[in-house]
Formats: C-alpha cells, structure tokens, sequence
C-alpha cells in the first residue's frame, strides 16, 4: 500500500482561514476591505478544488488496494491448516504487517472534519448577516460592496459544503478499510497464540508414540508431503512446488558461479605477494568465505529484482543463513592460526548444517508432520556428531572456541530433548537462537580482536585522549552495549524463524516489576545498561582531557587539580546517569524525596565526620598542600603520596604508610618543608680549641662550604658561620646550611667531613672532651 498521508496533505487546503477585516473607518471601508479578502480567498479554494477532488480520487483508489490486499491475505490466513505452522505464521505475518503499515500512517480526519464543520458555521453567520444587513444602513456604493461579499461568501460556503461532503466519504472509506484490518488481524493474532502454545505449552506427542504408531504416522506424512509438493502443471500458485524446485535450483546454479568466480581470483587475479605460508594453510577457508559472501551479494540482487513472493521471501533468509556463514568463517580466519583452521571448522559444521536444515525447512513451508517425524533423529546424529568432533578436535583450537563447542552440545542436548519429548518446534527455537547468539559473539569478538590490533599499531597508549576518543568510544561503549543486546537480538531472529518478532517485543517491552513508583522490563535493563558504558566513557574522556590540560598548565599541582576534578565530574556526570535511570524505569521523585526525607536526620548525624573531612579535603586540596610536598607532623617526616575528600596518604622517610583523616591533618601544627622551594634550613654546629684565630676559622669554613657544590644545598643561598658560644674548654659554632628537605640528613653529613677536614688542612685545632686523673 503506497503512502496516503502525502496524497491527503493537500487534500483539505480550503479550510485554510481568510484573512480577518478589523474595525475600519467606516462601514463602507469595511464591506470593501472585506470584499477584498473573499475574492482572495474564493480565487485561492477555486484554484485548489480541481486539485483537492484529484487527490481525494487518489485516496480512495489507496484505500480500495488496501482493502483488496487485506481481503487476499485473509483467503490466505483463512485457508492455512492448523497443523502447517510454517505456513501459517507466514500468513499471520502479512496480516499483521498490513494491519500495523496502515496505523503507522493513520490520517487525523476528526480534526479535518472538526476545523471544517467550524469554518461552514463560521460562513453560515457571515451570509446571514450580510442578507439581513438593511439598505438604508449604507450607501449604494456600500450596498454594491455588500452584495459583492454575499455572492463571494455563498461561493466559498458552497466549496466547503463541497470539501465537508468529500471528507465525510473519505471517513466512510477509511473506516471500511480499518475495519477489514482490525479484523482480519484479530484472527491472527489468536493464530499466533495457537502457536505460541504448541511450541512452548501443549507440544506434541512424544517421539516414542511416534514410533509406536510408526505405519500410520508414516502414511499421515507422506500423504502431507504428496499433497504439498507433487507438481501440477496447473497450479499457477507462487508458492507451488515448480517454484520451490525451480529455486533450488537456481542457487545450486548461483553456488556454482560464486565457487568459480572465487577459485579464478585466486588463482589468477591475486598477487603473489599475498600468498605468503599463513595464506595457503588457510586458503581452503579463505575461500570458502569469500564464495559465501559473493552467494550472499547475488542473492540479494535477486531479491531488489525480484516481484515473486515466494522469491523475496527465501532469498532474504538465505541472505540472513549466507551471513551468519560469513561470520563464522571470517571470525575462524581473523582468530585461528593456519595449522588450526581445519579443526576450527570441523567442530563448527555441526552447527552451521542444522542451520542450513532449519532454514530450509522455513523456505519450502515443510509440513509439520515432516517436521515431527524427521527431525528428532536428525538432531540427535547432529548432537553426536557434535560430541565426536569435540573429542577429536578440542585440543587444536582456541580456548574460546572449545567453550563455543560445549555450550553447542548442551543445545543439541537440550534440543534432542525438546524434541523427543514432543517440542518439535521449540528444538527449532532453541538452536536458531544459540545460531544467532554465536553468530553475535564471534562478531563482537572479531571486531574486539581488531581495535587491540589496531590500538597496539598505531602506539594508542602513549597517544593522547584528543587522538583516542574515538577508538576507545568504540572499544568501551559500543562493543560492550552490542554485547548486552545481543542476547534480544539473537532471542528476536529466532522469533522471526515463526513470524513471532512481534510477541518477543511485547516480552521485552513487558515490566515484570510493575509498581506505581517503579517499573522494570527486560529492554528498560538494556536501556540502563548501555547508558551506564557511554556514561562511563564520557567520566573517562572528560578525566582524560583535563588530567593532560593539568599537566600542560602546571605539572606540579596537576595531581591536586585532577583529584579535584575526578570527585566533582564523577558527582555530576554519573548524576545525570542516575536521573535518566531513574526516568526510564519510571521512580517517581516524590517517592525519592519521602524516603530520603526520613533518613535524611539519621545520615546527616552518621556523615557529620565524613562531611567535615570532605571540607577540610577540599580546603587542603586548595593549595595548602599538594601530592609531592614533604610535610613534616607529629615529628614525622613524609612525602604527600594523595590527597581525596576524606583523608591524606603520607609515605615517611622510613618506609611507612601514614593515614590521615583530613580534619585531623588539618588541626595539627604540619609543616609544609616544599611549600616555598624545597631547601629548608640546617643548624650544624662545631666547636674549635681555644686560641684559634676565630676570623681564619670563619674564612676558611665558610669558602670551603661556598665552593662545595653541593647537589642538595642551595646554591643561591651562602652558608654562614658564626660564633655561638664560649665553651667549657672550646669556641663553638653555628653553621646556617640550606639543605634540601629530604635528604637533611646527607647534607649534614657531608658539611661536617668538610668542616672536618677543612680545620685538619688549616692545623686548627678540634677540641675533644679531656679530664686529668690525679692518683695518690
């Protein structure tokens, strides 16, 4: 059905308003301005009625098609046997897409009919007027004006009667339509619950009553399979067993031409720098994959070419079989090495060819007696199989791929028993969705594989965030949210196998917690999900971001700065994350503020200290102190190693780790030692004997210190010495050294070997403590 909604957009342009006459000198002056604006108006809906009658025509004819296409797909849905699932979900398909395409373009005829019904009163109260309008109210010129106006407003009045009467057939039409829809998908949608009840609720008979009344199970089936494959001449059907033949053939002919298109590329076209020994280990699969996306490309032209139903439809699932192929055999590619592609494909085959079957089976429509009968044997050989190659191949493929391969045998196990217990078809669910589920993983995995490939050549981890953030955008938020929702997606296309999408909707969309303040469904959690990934990519860009502008600006506070930033970004950004949360599963925020209203007493005694070391983290953070400084508190020593909103980490000079809550570290008499320079001053001092020229003592220890070059004593700064004392047996003095913090203890070492041998060079004496023992 084409759209309609354009068609009738035109349709209803006479109930455009004229323009309105406002209060003028006089009467006469009025009657002529508003003569004025009718012949506008008139000339406007006369130019618009031809086309307006020529779309309104347009319509109908869309609607009769509708209406004709509902009433062929209700002979199909009507005609389709209880017992012939494929088919019938196909059937219930087209009913229902019909019935949806038609509301997805539903037309506001009320308000049409509303606004018109609006404007005939609204001419119907002009010409009245004008009728009764007597003649000595106004002159013969206004008179003339008067009469003009009448004539013009009955003119327009007509041409809305007109387009009210059209619109009012329109609706007639249209509800027709609409009814023919709701009904014919009402009976589907109960054909869909039918269904839904076989595959998960009633199933069958088990496999073992099958057997037991093998002979006339065999006969109900092969009296299924003659009626729905034997070849008349006479039937011109789409859907006939000519076309089905006809189309296995054509792909076995497409398969044919992909396979020789393939083997000549690489045989002949392909440079021979590409065949290197990893080339040819994997040349085998290497073509296989190509031969699979080259069916895929011709078969979706055949389905752009192609008007024939039966046609478009298996074309567009063998296009969807050819990629999951693809996808498997590009992933073995990317991520097994060459003596290992072999095996790789062996313990895969069992999948991809009850893949093929179960696609096959929805292509021709098999009848559900086949279906039964044929198929739990085949799955069990398929679970064999799969045990077989898992035993032989397991120990020459990746680690990934072994756990592929035995989650694969728990599906053919749990559908050989699905299927042997008389669920047939929820055996056919159950392996599409795992098909479709590895198909998600393999994918994702390739492309993850990728980006680390990519990253590590291109060196990302030495780059800067401004030339990462698309990458890791990529890597973060994207593929972690393809994994999430690759679980509905896979549940979806295994729906899609029986035309059951629109249920497996309506069971994302369900909210099994649905409260008045609180309502959760399964794509509400997706929805939370993903926005949690983006929302923890934009902390980690934004973090990123500013961490290198610091380190720009100001290297020596860019620590203080960042832990600054991370607290208030993370606040505010994962804020915003919580309000969306919030919004998508519906909490209402009065119910927030009542429960938060009667513990907010409670949590605001429980975080008085938390609150107040968050107060004195910022104020410290500030630039009182920073991650580097040395501080010196309670006679310790330590390096500043973080700084957060609630305590202060120093690593002392002898190896311990020292936590500091922040008001406490805020209340004590610290020293910053870094705060200015870095150089705090030393007091060393030394004693000289009695009888030294003090002035020589001065020079000499004084040069000597100042020529030192000392790597941790400030150079721009002399060392004085002066004299502090007059001893019991020595002149004593005060070296002032102004040594780095850390290493004090260094620089007092090596001024005191200088002191030391600076007096020994010059025969100054050192005096040492004596005392004279007297015997008698």
């Amino acid at each position: 059905m084409k759209r309609f909604l354009l068609i009738f957009a035109l349709m209803l342009g006479f109930i455009t308003e004229a323009g309105a006459v406002l209060k003028e000198k006089d009467l006469e002056q009025t009657l002529a301005i508003l003569q004025s604006e009718l012949e506008q108006y008139n000339n406007e809906l006369t130019m618009r009625s031809a086309v307006r009658r020529e779309r309104a025509k347009q319509l109908i004819t869309n609607l009769l098609l509708t209406m004709k296409q509902a009433d062929q797909n209700a002979l199909m849905l009507y005609s389709q046997e209880q017992t012939h699932p494929f088919d019938m979900t196909y059937a219930c398909k087209e009913a229902t897409k019909l019935y949806r395409e038609f509301h997805s373009r539903q037309i506001p005829f009320t308000e049409f009919l509303d606004k018109n019904t609006k404007e005939l009163a609204r001419y119907d109260s002009l010409v009245k007027r004008l009728e009764s309008m007597p003649d000595m109210m106004t002159t013969k010129y206004g008179q003339q004006r008067r009469d003009s106006c009448l004539v013009l407003a009955k003119n327009i009045r007509s041409m809305l009667a007109e387009g009210d009467q059209q619109l009012r057939r329109n609706i007639r039409y249209y509800n027709m339509t609409e009814q023919r829809l709701s009904e014919l998908n009402d009976y589907a949608q109960k054909r869909y619950t039918d269904i839904q009840q076989s595959i998960f609720i009633n199933g069958g008979d088990s496999y073992f009553t099958l057997i037991s009344h093998i002979d006339r199970r065999w006969k109900t089936m092969t009296e299924a399979v003659k009626k729905k494959y034997t070849i008349d001449d006479n039937n011109l059907s789409q859907w006939s067993s000519q076309w089905v033949f006809g189309l296995f053939v054509v792909i076995a002919i497409y398969v044919v031409i992909a396979i020789v298109l393939n083997q000549l590329f690489f045989r002949f076209l392909l440079p021979k720098r590409f065949k290197t020994k990893e080339f040819m280990d994997k040349q085998a699969a290497i073509i296989m994959a190509t031969t699979t996306i080259t069916f895929a490309i011709i078969q979706g032209l055949l389905i752009n070419r192609s008007e024939q139903n039966f046609v478009i439809m298996a074309s567009t699932l063998l296009v969807e079989y050819a990629w999951l192929l693809g996808v498997i055999l590009i992933s073995l590619l990317l991520r097994v090495k060459g003596n290992q592609i072999g095996s790789a494909f062996r313990i895969y085959a069992p999948l991809i060819g009850i893949g093929f079957i179960v696609i096959g089976c929805r292509i021709i429509l098999i009848p559900n007696e086949l279906v039964n009968l044929i198929l739990p044997p085949f799955l069990l050989l398929c679970a064999i199989w799969q045990w077989v190659v898992i035993r032989r191949h397991n120990q020459n493929i990746p680690k990934s791929d072994i756990f592929y391969t035995y989650v694969s045998l728990i599906v053919f196990i749990a559908s050989v028993i699905s299927s042997w217990a008389g669920y047939t078809l929820m055996a056919v669910q159950l392996l599409i969705w795992w098909i479709m589920q590895l198909t998600c993983i393999l994918t994702i995995t390739c492309i993850s594989q990728y980006l680390k490939l990519y990253a590590k050549r291109k060196h990302f981890e030495k780059k800067p965030v401004t030339q990462t953030w698309a990458h890791t955008l990529v890597e973060k938020v994207l593929m972690p949210a393809l994994s999430i929702n690759s679980i509905m997606l896979s549940i979806y296309w295994a729906a899609k196998v029986f035309n059951l999408s629109e249920l497996c909707w309506q069971i994302f969309k369900y909210n099994f917690i649905d409260l008045e303040n609180l309502q959760v469904s399964i794509l509400k959690l997706s929805m939370v999900i993903t926005i949690w990934f983006l929302f923890r990519w934009i902390v980690q860009t934004v973090l990123a971001l500013l961490r290198q502008h610091y380190q720009d600006s100001d290297p020596t506070t860019a620590a203080s700065k960042e832990v600054m930033s991370k607290n208030v970004i993370q606040v505010l950004i994962w804020g915003i994350w919580l309000m969306i949360s919030l919004s998508v599963f519906h909490i209402s925020v009065a119910w927030l503020l009542a429960i938060s209203g009667g513990l907010s007493t409670g949590i605001g005694f429980a975080s008085k200290d938390i609150i107040e070391n968050i107060y004195y983290g910022a104020s410290l953070m500030a630039g009182r102190i920073k991650v580097g400084d040395w501080i010196q508190v309670d006679g310790t020593m330590g390096k500043v190693a973080s700084i957060s909103y609630t305590s202060t980490v120093v690593e002392s000079l002898y190896g311990e780790v020292i936590t500091f809550q922040n008001a406490q570290l805020f209340t004590k008499n610290y020293k910053n030692l870094t705060r200015n320079h870095g150089y705090v001053l030393a007091v060393v001092p030394f004693s000289v004997a009695y009888g030294s020229n003090l002035k020589q003592v001065t020079t000499v220890v004084e040069d000597a210190l100042n020529n030192l070059h000392h790597q941790w004593m400030d150079q721009s700064k002399q060392v004085k010495c002066v004299v502090s004392e007059m001893g019991d047996s020595s002149v004593n003095f005060n070296l002032f050294v102004w040594a780095d913090a850390p290493k004090k203890s260094y620089v007092v070492s090596d001024v005191l070997k200088c002191v030391y041998d600076t007096l020994n060079q010059n025969n100054i004496e050192i005096p040492f403590p004596q005392q004279d023992v007297h015997i008698k």
